[in-house]
């Protein structure tokens, strides 16, 4: 599965692929903060908006068109359930039990830990399921070709005639359902977790900020939006990421460098999350709410979350055709 993985969605060839499908999403949500702005900036010409909801919005939404080749609206409730079943599911995935330790104690469910597993799981197979309903049904009637295969498609082309016997006794549908769940966790968290992480430090640190605002002046102007080909010149925002990486690793569980244990979605990850914050800081002046600094208590669960909202300033930096010509 690792290399049916590897080709179909993690490749040098399909990252690249994939450019234009990413750039859309952020651009439009991007103009989701600009129309927002321009709707409740009141007389200050000042937004203020929580952070970690719009970047899990957006990951989420960034995860499933490569997947599924699926359009989210950040307003639709599915979206929001889908968003809220894989954080209770990294959540309870992080938290340490009485039965994991003594393992007999097990069906007197302290705390009420797995019956929430099993609600959190039925929550989990329920839109993954549709999902894959949804593209059997296009798949039979034909409406899928070739060139429009996303990594649901391809995987239903690969596996298509094996049996449980070359799976270790499970169903295609169940390999399909798990490794669609590995990627929708470890793409939408991974991504919140960081880029939460690397704005509070940026806020924290406001010179580094205009350092790396100042940069994309250079190199992209005012004139445009940031594209994914502009990141290979932005070399101090590289050096943001590393360092947030370092003081705040996404996963308490990360291997160390391994070419057999790492990460293997990390190229894709890494150009994401440049492209992502590279795009809101040039697009929008960023300050805290006040004075203080911003809170950086840390969650506990498997990935290591920022425990209190991220709240910011926002105010556009660009001309608003910029904005406004954007259509996702």
């Amino acid at each position: 599965m690792r290399k049916i993985s590897m080709l179909e969605l993690l490749s040098n060839h399909k990252v690249g692929m994939l450019e234009q499908v990413r750039e859309s999403e952020v651009q439009a949500s991007i103009k989701d903060i600009y129309d927002t702005w321009k709707k409740n900036k009141g007389v200050t010409n000042i937004l203020k908006m929580e952070m970690k909801p719009w970047f899990g919005r957006l990951a989420l939404k960034m995860a499933v068109r490569m997947l599924a080749g699926k359009r989210y609206s950040c307003h639709e409730h599915e979206s929001g359930r889908t968003r809220d079943a894989m954080r209770k599911f990294l959540e309870l995935a992080g938290t340490f039990t009485v039965s994991d330790a003594i393992p007999h104690l097990r069906w007197l469910d302290m705390g009420g830990y797995e019956k929430a597993m099993r609600k959190t799981a039925k929550e989990i197979d329920y839109f993954l399921e549709g999902w894959i309903e949804e593209h059997k049904r296009k798949r039979a009637s034909g409406q899928v070709k070739d060139e429009q295969q996303h990594f649901l498609d391809a995987m239903f082309s690969t596996l298509e005639g094996a049996s449980s016997k070359d799976y270790g006794g499970f169903d295609v549908e169940t390999i399909i359902n798990s490794t669609c769940l590995v990627f929708l966790t470890g793409i939408t968290d991974t991504l919140t977790v960081t880029l939460t992480w690397a704005l509070a430090l940026l806020l924290n640190n406001n010179h580094v900020l205009k350092k790396a605002q100042a940069e994309l002046d250079i190199h992209v102007g005012r004139k445009r939006q940031v594209q994914e080909s502009d990141l290979k010149n932005i070399v101090y925002l590289q050096a943001i990421i590393k360092e947030t990486l370092r003081l705040h690793p996404p996963s308490i569980l990360l291997p160390a460098r391994d070419g057999r244990r790492i990460c293997p979605g990390i190229t894709l990850a890494l150009q994401v999350v440049h492209f992502i914050l590279a795009s809101l800081i040039h697009g929008f002046e960023i300050k805290k709410p006040s004075d203080e600094p911003v809170d950086m208590t840390e969650s506990f669960g498997l990935s290591n979350m920022k425990g209190t909202p991220l709240c910011v300033l926002l105010a556009p930096r660009l001309s608003s055709y910029l904005y406004e010509q954007i259509t996702g």
